[in-house]
């Protein structure tokens, strides 16, 4: 999550790589040295250990050790249904000028407050919403802004939590600004429904050396698939990643809220227990969205 962005494209960042990686290390048993120089695979090798974004029984690593080969595949998927769905396609909304479709609600609909609520809310263009599916452990942030804080998707996410204040309850907050965190008759929220399926492989890491002295071992592969829906029932996510390596070689009426997600935005699954998520996503374009019939 720490490595520099072009924050003009959509930028995805998923936990199982990491997951894949801490099952290598300790199956080579010993402390293993990457060369600074290598940076892709330095920043993987000194990503934070994963352990505890995702519960146990979320996610499924293996490791295999064969000859002097060390292999590891780290998969999860998420189902988190609303516990109704939200409304879709209600009006039109063009994201960035393309028209996609999308979900959400107008003013307080019945069963609202137990599907969303407002974690921050400084005008149109700044904002952060957070959805409540019906497993209670988990939850998907969005969060639009002017511009993207820092310059990786760990320092947006870090800083954006504090800049917005989304870390305060609303029972913080004095009376007259309540209104910012309640869902009023008049507000609108609108959401982008998204859905991708992509496939990457890490050729910056291939043939890069891994020493775990007296011995070497070379990366052979590294490949992450990761799938994503959100739409007006839920979320899904799937992901698997792979790691292959050998021996070396107001006071007055507030103003209506319009929470329309029509420009770059942040996006989030995490657990709640959890500050680090589990998949984290700069959404600059409609490319992962679903376009208009």
């Amino acid at each position: 999550m720490d490595q520099p962005v072009d924050w003009s494209k959509n930028q995805l960042y998923c936990v199982s790589l990491d997951y894949a990686w801490e099952a290598v290390r300790k199956a080579l048993e010993g402390d293993a040295v990457v060369d600074e120089r290598d940076e892709a695979l330095w920043r993987l090798h000194h990503s934070p250990n994963p352990e505890g974004v995702l519960a146990p029984d979320e996610i499924d690593v293996s490791a295999r050790v064969q000859f002097k080969a060390v292999s590891a595949v780290a998969r999860f998927e998420k189902q988190l249904p609303f516990s109704r769905p939200f409304e879709a396609n209600t009006s039109n909304l063009n994201f960035a000028g393309t028209p996609v479709q999308h979900f959400g609600t107008w003013g307080n609909a019945q069963g609202f407050d137990e599907r969303v609520s407002i974690a921050y809310y400084g005008s149109e263009h700044q904002f952060a919403v957070r959805l409540l599916p019906a497993e209670e452990n988990h939850e998907i942030w969005l969060l639009a802004m002017e511009q993207p804080l820092g310059n990786s998707l760990q320092t947006c996410w870090e800083k954006s939590m504090i800049h917005m204040l989304i870390n305060y309850s609303p029972d913080e907050q004095p009376a007259e600004e309540l209104w910012r965190y309640e869902f009023l008759e008049n507000d609108r929220l609108q959401i982008p429904m998204i859905a991708f399926q992509l496939m990457h492989d890490y050729p910056e890491m291939i043939g890069k050396n891994i020493n775990v002295l007296p011995q070497s071992y070379q990366v052979l592969a590294v490949s992450q698939r990761v799938g994503l829906v959100l739409n007006e029932s839920g979320a899904t996510v799937r992901s698997e990643s792979e790691v292959a390596v050998a021996s070396e070689a107001v006071e007055a009426a507030p103003p209506p809220k319009a929470m329309i997600f029509d420009r770059p935005f942040l996006l989030a699954l995490k657990r709640k227990d959890v500050a680090r998520p589990y998949l984290l996503a700069w959404v600059a374009n409609s490319e992962w969205m679903v376009a208009m019939d």
